[in-house]
């Protein structure tokens, strides 16, 4: 018994299993939230600037956000020179 596949039928097909694989692997895989800190009081300020209190960052820090709760936990900071 032989089977005909319409090239519009195989490429359907693999469209939406590559579809669901693409959404598994994407609701699974780790999300990294990146926030930037100042590391240095800003220089030659003008008189209407504010920088209250002075920068004292370390870097960019990154933690992994939680998809069901949005809840972030720091696991690690790329220490970086004056901002």
């Amino acid at each position: 018994m032989q089977t005909h596949f319409s090239r519009r039928s195989f490429l359907s097909t693999a469209l939406a299993a590559s579809t669901a694989l693409a959404v598994q692997a994407k609701d699974t895989a780790p999300l990294i939230a990146y926030v930037g800190t100042f590391t240095s009081p800003l220089q030659n300020m003008k008189a209407t600037q504010v920088d209250l209190p002075p920068g004292n960052g370390e870097g960019i820090h990154l933690f992994e956000v939680n998809r069901s709760t949005g809840a972030m936990t720091p696991f690690d900071v790329y220490k970086t020179g004056t901002s």
